[in-house]
């Protein structure tokens, strides 16, 4: 049979600083890990927000040349003051409705809920870990 060698104080020692190290390089690459996953984060975020503000200025872009078209169009029929201000009252109305919409859809959207990639127990049993 097999003897176990017997623990003495330079073994337990050594097994504990080697636990420790253990310890801090895990908790040092975990740290890095999330470092890395917030950074991309933000990096898709920033091109999320880069895209959507490009084409908003586009559609503001077509929206006013539509919006002068149809000004020039109805030039003939109705008097220039008229058609602009009919558009602006139109735009103002529309727009009170989407702030108030906004306000009631802040108001009665759930709660944030904090996410993790770090699985729980049961989905590392469902997987095989």
């Amino acid at each position: 049979m097999l003897e176990r060698p017997k623990a003495t104080e330079g073994n337990i020692s050594s097994a504990l600083a080697r636990l420790i190290e253990a310890s801090h390089n895990l908790i040092m690459d975990r740290i890095d890990l999330l470092r890395v996953d917030t950074q991309e984060r933000v990096e898709q975020f920033v091109q999320i927000i880069a895209v959507f503000v490009v084409a908003a200025l586009v559609v503001v872009a077509g929206w006013f040349g539509l919006l002068t078209s149809l000004v020039l169009l109805l030039d003939d029929v109705v008097p220039r003051w008229a058609t602009i201000g009919f558009f602006s009252i139109a735009h103002l109305l529309f727009g009170a409705f989407l702030v108030k919409r906004g306000v009631h859809l802040s108001r009665t959207a759930p709660p944030a809920t904090k996410t993790t990639n770090v699985p729980t127990e049961h989905e590392g049993a469902q997987s095989g870990q």
